[in-house]
Order: structure tokens, then C-alpha cells, then sequence
């Protein structure tokens, strides 16, 4: 299941999809549990996923739930972009709709937490396969961080988000306006404005550029500048560690990617969660960032 901050409906594919694209996932099959007649659909990225509600137990790690309700996915969208091993989405935003509260893991599952928080922590490796995440659900995991924590207002709303005011390439602010943050880990990428990721771009060495992609010298790459962003009392800072990506065919790449678009606002996908542990605090209503305690 692909963790995703940014989607609030959990599904999975049904042992009836027959698509190419979807041979090779592990699919569930539904008998022996209890099914909707009822057809449903939940969007997911540009496309829609189709099917029904279906109620059976749900383990994760200590934690279960009996009667715990998802989607199983009839008709899928025909381009998935999952990572290998991952067979449906486990939506961790919270509910945006009557639609998708009845499928919704947060709403279910706060109801067995002591808090209504949960953390993901990430630990990557330049070899993907030896690198680690967790997830732990109902308390702050004081183990999977080290140093300060640095705290944001989590805003209203499904998405887990909050605001920032400045955006700094070291000590020079190249964006000065309100913007908001909106935390999404079904992309790998920092997301943001056009003009302002376009600047951040041009000040850490690009080497080539595809119009999508930048990309910077593999061999400086850790001489790069800090990556800021702030409000009057709190700034979280991304060093080259954090924002530049080792491509399988040897390349640094820059996380930041423009949306294509100067609206203000900003998606944090993996890049923001890279070498931390990062706390989705409904109970205190924020989002907070921690260094990952990492092996």
C-alpha cells in the first residue's frame, strides 16, 4: 500500500481487474467479506478509480481494526504510477467528502488511538533498497528523532496543511508572499510556483535542464545551498541532502519541479519527508519536522 498524505480515500485492486497494467499487483479477493451493492468513485491524481465498499479486518502492526471499510477497485486507472511492490493506496489525508468518508483510514482509525496523531519517518539510502520508513500511529515516536522540532499550524480542511510567508535560497528571500504548504507523499517531488521554483533552479548550479527537470553536478552537489521556508517564528530548512535525487542512471536532480502555475501554494512530497520524522498532529493541530534518528 502506498502511504498518501494527499488522498483520502484507501483502495485496493479486485481479483476481477483483467488490465495489463494492473497484472502484476496483488489483488484482493472479496469473498468472505462483506460487500456494498452500491458502486462508488474516488478520483485518484487525474483519473478516477471505480468499485464498491468493502468491510473486513485490518492489521497494522499491533494495531487492528475489525470492521475497517475500503474501496476494492473494479475499474483502475490504466497508467498506474506506483513504485514495485505497491498494489493500492492508503489515503491519509482526511475526509473531503461523504464519498470518500466511507472509505477514509483516519477517520477509522483514530477512533482505536490514544491521540489522533501519526508520524512517518523516512531514511534513505543511495541504494533505494536499503533505505527505511515507518509509520506510527497514535503517539509521537521519541526514538525515530534527534534535535529540535520545528512546528507548523495545521489549517482546516482535508489536506494536512499549513502556511508559510518566505521562501530563502541561504540568506536571499526569493519569495516574500503567503503561500500554502499542502503535504503530499503520493509524489516524490517539491512542488511550487512557477517564478519561485524557476529562482530556487537557478541558484544551485544547474547543469541541464529538460523544462521539467533540473539537474545539477554530481560531483559539488553537497556544496549547495539551504533551501528555507518560514514564518516569523518557525523556518524549516532542506540541505542538498534532502532536495537533490540520485537517478538510476547516475544523475543529481533537483527536487523542486514547477507546478506549471504561480498559484500560491506548494506540495511537499517525499523530498520534504527525506531524513525526517515528520508528525501529522491533529490532537494539537499541527504539522511538525524533525531530524529521522536514522541507523
Amino acid at each position: 500500500m502506498l502511504p498518501d498524505t494527499f488522498s483520502d480515500a484507501t483502495w485496493v485492486s479486485s481479483v476481477t481487474v483483467r488490465s495489463h497494467a494492473w497484472q502484476s499487483r496483488q489483488k484482493f479477493d472479496p469473498r468472505g467479506s462483506k460487500q456494498s451493492k452500491d458502486g462508488m468513485t474516488v478520483p485518484h491524481g487525474t483519473n478516477f478509480v471505480e468499485g464498491r465498499a468493502v468491510q473486513d479486518k485490518l492489521v497494522i502492526g499491533k494495531q487492528s481494526l475489525a470492521d475497517f471499510i475500503f474501496l476494492l477497485g473494479e475499474k483502475l486507472p490504466e497508467n498506474p504510477v506506483f513504485p514495485p511492490g505497491v498494489d493500492g493506496v492508503l489515503g491519509l489525508a482526511r475526509p473531503s467528502s461523504p464519498v470518500t468518508e466511507k472509505v477514509n483510514f483516519w477517520r477509522q482509525v483514530k477512533k482505536v488511538l490514544v491521540i489522533p496523531i501519526f508520524g512517518i519517518k523516512l531514511c534513505p539510502r543511495d541504494d533505494p533498497s536499503q533505505g527505511t520508513g515507518e509509520i506510527v500511529l497514535g503517539s509521537v515516536c521519541h526514538q525515530c528523532k534527534k534535535g529540535p522540532i520545528t512546528q507548523f499550524r495545521l489549517l482546516p480542511g482535508p489536506y494536512w496543511s499549513f502556511e508559510i510567508e518566505q521562501v530563502k535560497v541561504n540568506t536571499w528571500v526569493v519569495d516574500a508572499q503567503k503561500a500554502l504548504v499542502i503535504m503530499d507523499t503520493s509524489t516524490g517531488y517539491i512542488l511550487g510556483p512557477e517564478r519561485t521554483v524557476t529562482e530556487i533552479n537557478s541558484m544551485i548550479d544547474p547543469v541541464e535542464s529538460t523544462g521539467t527537470f533540473t539537474f545539477v553536478n554530481c560531483d559539488t552537489w553537497l556544496a549547495l545551498p539551504t533551501i528555507s521556508f518560514s514564518t516569523p517564528l518557525n523556518e524549516l530548512k532542506l540541505t542538498p541532502k534532502d532536495y537533490v535525487i540520485k537517478t538510476t542512471d547516475g544523475k543529481c536532480m533537483s527536487a523542486f519541479v514547477s507546478s506549471k502555475s504561480d498559484k500560491r501554494f506548494w506540495r511537499f512530497g517525499i523530498a520534504a519527508h527525506r531524513h525526517r520524522y515528520v508528525i501529522y498532529n491533529e490532537h494539537r493541530k499541527l504539522v511538525e519536522f524533525a531530524a529521522a534518528k536514522c541507523p
